[in-house]
């Protein structure tokens, strides 16, 4: 996805408890998360000619979370099929697009106070288009992950308890996701925002396709230590393929998928557990790691520094470092515990 991503962040998107899921598989569904965050700022960071190719390792991102979220929305509907599509509405409007405006709002304050400090450094404003598009080229996915939570919403009521109809759909979101994933991009998806809606639709068919096998399948089937590991190993599959072929959104979407289905693996101990506790932060970490990362960059324009290997990693760090306290004191408090987790 060109240099705009995901990624989104786990919980920008709906946070719908599965029915009867365990301790381990939360840990793994935080780790996974976490890492997809990383991997999304890996992602926007390096700029040197020789680390700028291995930004394709963090594609599976976007991915990881469309298809996770997906599946979270459907596991909620399992646990309760007669929700209220206005109150269900209601509460991702309130959760994703609320906060969505707060950080448009944030990032415009960002570029002003960039275009004062450093006005021979290069800057945009959007016009009335910021509305769903957002202020800062990552913000995209906020808007776009709202919708897809909705619709998939009104899909699962209308056959989760209908076990073929289930069966059917699930089928068509196989073969529907594989179609657009190796169809070519026509000139109406052309430009920024749709180019990456299209990108990311395949995750959304597969997301419901891996959704309606974890629900009728007996025995929890793809929720096991064996599963996980022919998770690990798709997502392995997909990311050796861009990494010696470059862009591909099947490969891609293969990787997020192998990755959710790593983040249903029943594994967990003190490692894990340790590194998932920082799970719920990937929300507030996807949101402001480009003020991080944008920052330094402008620092290190200013000093004279050219793009490098060295560079890149630093900047990194610090936008890894910094999203993530970021995002921690955010969520110390019930003010601005919205914004982050």
């Amino acid at each position: 996805m060109s240099t705009a991503v995901l990624p989104g962040p786990m919980d920008a998107m709906p946070e719908v408890r599965a029915p009867r899921a365990t301790a381990s598989r939360r840990t793994m569904f935080d780790v996974t998360r976490l890492l997809a965050a990383y991997s999304i700022i890996w992602l926007h960071t390096p700029r040197s000619a020789e680390l700028a190719g291995s930004t394709v390792l963090g594609r599976f991102a976007v991915p990881f979370f469309v298809a996770a979220t997906v599946f979270f929305v459907w596991q909620g509907l399992i646990a309760k099929p007669d929700r209220d599509f206005g109150s269900y509405a209601w509460s991702r409007f309130t959760r994703i697009y609320l906060p969505f405006l707060a950080w448009s709002a944030i990032y415009l304050a960002f570029k002003a106070a960039k275009g004062v400090a450093l006005p021979d450094q290069p800057n945009d404003f959007p016009g009335w288009e910021f509305l769903w598009t957002g202020s800062f080229y990552h913000l995209w996915f906020m808007p776009f992950i709202l919708v897809v939570s909705l619709g998939v919403f009104k899909l699962g009521q209308a056959v989760i308890e209908r076990p073929v109809l289930e069966w059917l759909v699930g089928f068509g979101c196989l073969v529907l996701g594989e179609g657009i994933a190796l169809w070519p991009q026509g000139p109406w998806f052309q430009g920024p925002q749709l180019s990456l809606i299209y990108q990311a639709m395949p995750a959304v068919f597969w997301g419901v396709a891996l959704s309606v096998v974890v629900h009728r399948c007996p025995a929890k089937l793809l929720e096991t230590t064996e599963a996980g590991v022919l998770g690990l190993l798709t997502m392995a599959a997909g990311l050796a393929w861009l990494w010696h072929f470059g862009r591909n959104t099947m490969a891609e979407t293969t990787a997020g998928i192998g990755c959710t289905v790593v983040a249903l693996a029943p594994w967990s101990n003190r490692l894990l557990q340790a590194v998932g506790r920082f799970g719920p932060l990937a929300y507030g970490i996807y949101l402001s790691h480009l003020l991080f990362i944008k920052t330094a960059e402008s620092v290190l324009a200013k000093l004279g520094a050219g793009p490098s290997a060295s560079v890149d990693v630093a900047v990194f760090l610090v936008a890894v470092v910094g999203s993530t306290s970021l995002a921690w004191s955010l969520s110390q408090s019930r003010y601005t515990r919205w914004l982050a987790a």
